[in-house]
């Protein structure tokens, strides 16, 4: 787990580092080329998150103590997420001039990654409830199997492969049925809680030869397709299009399966002292999401950005230096009570 979720943070810092420059690149560059390689193959960061939460929490053996969920980490998220928006907000008004209701706004929402902090809220205080259905095996993968096709599919075929239909009559049924499909909040409601139970599952039962082997393709496959089919698709309408991105999406699920699957199984042999060390790290990478965007913001100012040098070079320079700079900023905050407590 906690190399997963280093290698998830990792991903993260590096899908909002090609967004520096994604909108802005010509779609016939070089440069685009890179952001949607690096984009593509990073999609699975965030549901691997909500896999590690869900195989944490999920596990019906361990007692749930829910004034514990409450007070420590629930609390830990809505303080963390308040301290934040304030900073992110100060450092949007600082030297620019902004209406009381746009500064309240930033207040309210936060910086736009921060709205995986809402996330995992809404999805600690599910656990009591999620835990009656990974304590039922057929209930557990009933719940997996239904939601799949709720969300994963429907927003496969709804939001990915709609804009590709050039059938007009069929692309007017299933653009319908895909404003239905988004007013009923399906996706939302149902599609994050899958990954929380899905890591509970995969982490709960080993794997035999064949799955490993199917997950290890699926990986693979998933990762190629996502570079493939927005590559093609944007081409093919003559604009970036960026729903194969989506979490729900079947290429970024055969990802988050693949990634989760092969980390679990790889006989990992670290002497003590690197042990210690990934597993401090792995304790500093909530700081090191919170701030990265900061970071990148900051770095970007003083020239150590995207387009300082070709994507090919910069890309992995600037994500390299915003997570060391996000691992130094983590590591101090938690050497601070209060706030390691509160907002890392």
């Amino acid at each position: 787990m906690d190399v997963l979720r280093i290698l998830a943070t990792v991903a993260i810092v590096i899908v909002h580092v090609c967004a520096q420059d994604w909108s802005a690149a010509p779609l016939d560059s070089t440069r685009w080329l890179v952001y949607n390689v690096g984009d593509s193959v990073c999609r699975w960061g965030v549901p691997a998150f909500l896999m590690i939460s869900g195989a944490l929490f999920l596990n019906p053996e361990k007692e749930l103590n829910i004034k514990r969920l409450y007070t420590k980490n629930i609390t830990r998220m809505v303080t963390a997420f308040a301290f934040w928006a304030i900073v992110y907000t100060v450092y949007a008004v600082m030297g620019n001039k902004y209406t009381w209701e746009q500064i309240a706004t930033m207040l309210i929402k936060g910086k736009g990654h921060m709205w995986f902090i809402i996330l995992i809220i809404a999805m600690y205080i599910a656990v009591p409830v999620l835990r009656n259905v990974t304590k039922d095996e057929k209930l557990m993968r009933y719940f997996l199997i239904s939601s799949f096709m709720l969300t994963v599919v429907a927003q496969t075929v709804l939001i990915s492969i709609v804009p590709l239909i050039d059938n007009s009559k069929v692309k007017l049924i299933l653009n319908l049925l895909k404003a239905d499909y988004q007013e009923m909040g399906i996706g939302s409601i149902i599609g994050y809680s899958f990954y929380f139970v899905l890591g509970y599952y995969l982490s709960s039962r080993e794997q035999k030869r064949i799955e490993k082997i199917l997950a290890y393709v699926g990986a693979l496959i998933g990762f190629v397709a996502t570079i493939l089919l927005t590559h093609i698709t944007s081409e093919k309408l003559g604009t970036k299009h960026m729903g194969f991105y989506g979490n729900m999406t079947f290429n970024v699920f055969l990802q988050c399966v693949g990634m989760f699957v092969i980390v679990k199984n790889i006989k990992w042999s670290f002497g003590k002292i690197l042990t210690k060390c990934l597993q401090t790290v792995s304790t500093w990478c909530f700081g090191i999401y919170l701030v990265h965007e900061l970071l990148i913001l900051i770095l970007g100012r003083v020239g150590i950005s995207v387009w300082a040098f070709h994507p090919v070079i910069s890309v992995p320079l600037v994500a390299g230096s915003v997570f060391v700079v996000g691992l130094v900023i983590s590591a101090i905050l938690h050497q601070i009570p209060v706030l390691k407590k509160y907002i890392v």
